[in-house]
């Protein structure tokens, strides 16, 4: 029987195809005959892209290594035969050939096995260049009672001519590529069963639920109303829940929804919060719930309704070329605005951050960031829709101020004040309201050049700081650059960590050294990505000033995009800096199986010694608790976003607890030296609302008066932020401590599910198993 890959030089996916193929051929040995006596099993590994990397197949190696020393069985690697096709090749001990692998289980080969394996090593040490023998791993521990089946491919993506919240057209075989990559790294099942039905509200009878809910049905049309009481699935980036976090830290169901609610307008928005209000009800508002590594779509309060504005509230309202503006409602992603400026041939930017899949509006009240000079998203939204938690509607800014013959100010879009108090901050990181329209300014369209510079060492860092400080202030840097440490040059290319280390602990700082020496930035530290805008004239003035005063830190390496390959990430952070939303950003989701994240977002002066206090603080914590460091320092004149992302498997209660407590201690750690988060997941908001707390804390207590005075009922997303209604305060609802960590795994059933996993692909490796074939072959030895 032969099994056949087809590989896009992703080679250490192979190791969990591998693993599969094992587990699927040792449960089907036993279920035909019960005795693997003399049953055979090959694989051919057929690779589309030649790879450059000579040890690229050891994960495989390994991984049979591992299997033949549990199993008992022989391993013969030959050429593959002639009738098998034309294929490209890889290198491996100096041959050049493609690599069938054939499996035989013989009975009492182990002595022989290790025998082999002395021999390997024993030529290893004559020939230094030969590759090398995997360590002899302890048995595997699998579970055997479990079904299996098999497809070529995950169902495609939507697109944006299919769904509000889809990919475009161009970006559909990047977008399945990427899906297919996440899952040959998911060993979790797609659901679990329920522990209830559905999640009740606090304080809240099933009866007097099911009698609220009907009323809403009677309300906005029941095809807009669902219960929550299917099975939870988390999807991933472009097809996630509206239910719970998709990453989620504790059990799945602690934090989730008793319905969802679909709006598809304004009105109906001050309908749901009427009828919120009323039946004393928490609603809990997302525009599209992609607000990932900081709760996603998950109520801070169980049991809440969440109002998913975005499915049916999609409208590019306006786009105005002339005063550079447009007004979205809530489920306009970054992809959807790029396209229709695409469409319609305007010369106009919009800025996108990494990720383009998000909310335009949703991002923006979160104050979230991107890459242009109009990188701030907040700063550059003019005038805002806003329904209060009493259902009454609001307009900010000069939209305020009623138009001639009712129709819209003209000026909403270009003054943001207004007259008297500036309001729209109160709608930012809050719960005092749901917004739903946003005005935004948007970026003529200009030359750009965007380029990389490289940094040697670990302790060139503090003088990196002080070098960024005066271009940035001069605004010299023509964008909002990022500053990153070279793990994540591995990171973003997409292959699992196993590829690089095989090791348990965080990989270490040599073996970053040496796989970053074979890569295109070359063996340095520190890389940061920037981008320079205007006629070619000022452009190269500017790439001048910048590459002579970085020029001071002793060897730094100046590259341009021509420089570098072209599946070089420089080019995806080229698009991202022109205002062209993309997806690359989700390759380094694939460091782990099942892998999800958490943000740590600290804000700190553009200063060196401020910058070093708190990146020694991630180093020591990220150490203490186990995980790889990831920094990435999105750089302005005066203040940096040191975001570190941590990324943990969600299906280690180990992981995910260990994840909780580095982030409480991060928080804490920085706090004390005088160092806040400027953006949190909601499981820490209480921790990081807390320390704030200056003048007995007067900005919570400040808070608190808003909340009250337009939340008197505390129906509008309750905690959110650290803000709790005064229903809510005193009675056991804030996090505060060590309760994440305490929660994670107590509710949960086994922390092995995944052993359990019923389907596993190998995204970019098509994996076609004749099961047929291998059933007869074995019944026939």
């Amino acid at each position: 029987m032969a099994t056949s890959y087809t590989a896009q030089g992703l080679m250490s996916n192979l190791y969990n195809a591998t693993k599969f193929l094992f587990r699927c051929f040792e449960d089907l040995v036993d279920e035909v005959h019960g005795d693997p006596h003399e049953s055979r099993l090959s694989m051919l590994i057929h690779c589309e892209y030649e790879l450059v990397n000579t040890n690229c197949v050891n994960p495989v190696l390994s991984l049979l290594h591992e299997w033949v020393y549990t199993t008992e069985a022989s391993i013969e690697l030959t050429k593959a035969q002639p009738e098998y096709g034309d294929f490209l090749s890889f290198s491996t001990h100096g041959l050049s050939c493609p690599l069938m692998v054939s499996i035989r289980r013989t009975p009492n080969i182990r002595q022989a096995f290790i025998n082999s394996v002395s021999e390997q090593r024993g030529a290893r040490e004559k020939n230094p260049n030969s590759p090398k023998v995997p360590h002899i791993a302890p048995p595997l521990h699998l579970s055997r009672n479990w079904a299996w089946t098999m497809s070529t491919h995950q169902p495609p993506p939507p697109t944006l001519s299919e769904k509000y919240s889809g990919v475009p057209e161009r970006l559909a075989s990047i977008a399945q590529e990427a899906k297919d990559r996440l899952w040959s790294n998911k060993t979790l099942p797609e659901s679990v069963p329920r522990r209830c039905n559905v999640r009740l509200p606090p304080g809240t009878s099933r009866d007097a639920f099911d009698k609220a809910i009907a009323s809403l049905r009677c309300d906005i049309g029941a095809e807009n109303v669902a219960l929550n009481d299917q099975p939870l699935v988390d999807g991933w980036y472009l097809e996630h829940p509206n239910t719970h976090d998709a990453f989620h830290v504790v059990d799945q169901e602690d934090l989730v929804c008793s319905a969802v609610v679909y709006p598809a307008s304004t009105a109906e928005v001050q309908v749901v919060v009427k009828w919120a209000n009323l039946h004393a009800i928490p609603i809990y508002p997302i525009s599209m719930g992609r607000n990932v590594g900081y709760g996603g779509s998950a109520p801070r309060v169980p049991g809440a309704v969440v109002v998913d504005l975005g499915k049916k509230m999609n409208r590019i309202v306006d786009i105005d070329p002339e005063n550079a503006s447009c007004v979205v409602e809530p489920g306009v992603s970054y992809f959807a605005l790029y396209e229709e400026i695409q469409r319609r041939q305007l010369p106009l930017w919009i800025d996108t951050p990494d990720l383009g899949g998000g909310s335009v509006l949703g991002n923006a009240i979160d104050r979230g960031v991107g890459y242009t000079p109009m990188g701030d998203h907040f700063a550059n939204h003019c005038g805002m829709e806003v329904v209060l938690p009493n259902g009454e509607l609001l307009r900010t800014g000069m939209g305020a101020l009623p138009g001639k013959d009712g129709v819209d100010n003209p000026t909403w879009q270009s003054f943001q004040p207004a007259y008297g108090p500036y309001s729209d901050g109160i709608f930012s990181q809050s719960n005092f309201g749901i917004v739903c329209q946003m005005g935004f300014w948007l970026m003529h369209e200009t030359a750009h050049q965007s380029y990389m510079i490289t940094f040697p060492r670990d302790e060139d860092f503090p003088d990196i700081v002080e070098v960024i400080r005066p271009l940035a202030q001069k605004r010299i840097l023509g964008n909002i650059p990022q500053l990153r440490h070279v793990v994540q040059e591995l990171n973003v290319t997409g292959l699992p960590k196993s590829h690089w280390y095989s090791g348990p602990s965080p990989i270490p700082r040599e073996v970053v050294r040496k796989h970053a020496a074979q890569l295109p930035c070359g063996e340095c530290s520190w890389v940061f990505y920037g981008t320079q805008y205007g006629d070619d004239a000022g452009i190269n003035s500017q790439l001048d000033m910048i590459k002579s005063a970085f020029s001071k830190i002793k060897g730094s390496k100046f590259f341009l995009p021509k420089d570098l390959p072209v599946d070089h990430y420089i080019h995806s952070r080229a698009l991202v800096c022109s205002g062209v939303p993309v997806l690359r950003e989700l390759d380094w989701l694939n460091w782990k199986p099942n892998a999800a994240h958490l943000f740590f977002s600290p804000i700190t002066p553009t200063r060196a010694e401020d910058a070093k206090i708190v990146h020694d603080i991630n180093v020591r914590l990220h150490r203490k608790y186990g995980f790889d460091l990831f920094p990435t320092l999105c750089v302005a004149g005066r203040e940096m976003h040191y975001i570190a992302n941590i990324i943990y498997d969600r299906a280690s209660n180990d992981e995910k607890r260990r994840a909780a407590g580095l982030m409480r201690e991060l928080i804490a750690a920085a706090a004390k030296e005088g160092y806040g988060e400027y953006r949190t997941h909601i499981l820490f908001a209480d921790q990081v609302a807390g320390t704030y707390k200056w003048n007995n804390n007067a900005l919570m207590r400040f808070n608190e008066t808003i909340k009250d005075a337009l939340d008197p009922n505390g129906i509008l997303a309750p905690g959110r932020n650290g803000i709790w209604p005064k229903n809510y305060r005193g009675k056991g609802w804030q996090l505060i401590g060590s309760e994440v960590e305490r929660a994670v795994g107590v509710t949960s059933t086994s922390d092995n599910v995944h052993t359990c996993y019923s389907t596993y692909l190998v995204s970019n490796i098509v994996l076609r198993l004749y099961a047929s074939e291998l059933l007869h072959e074995m019944s026939h030895p």
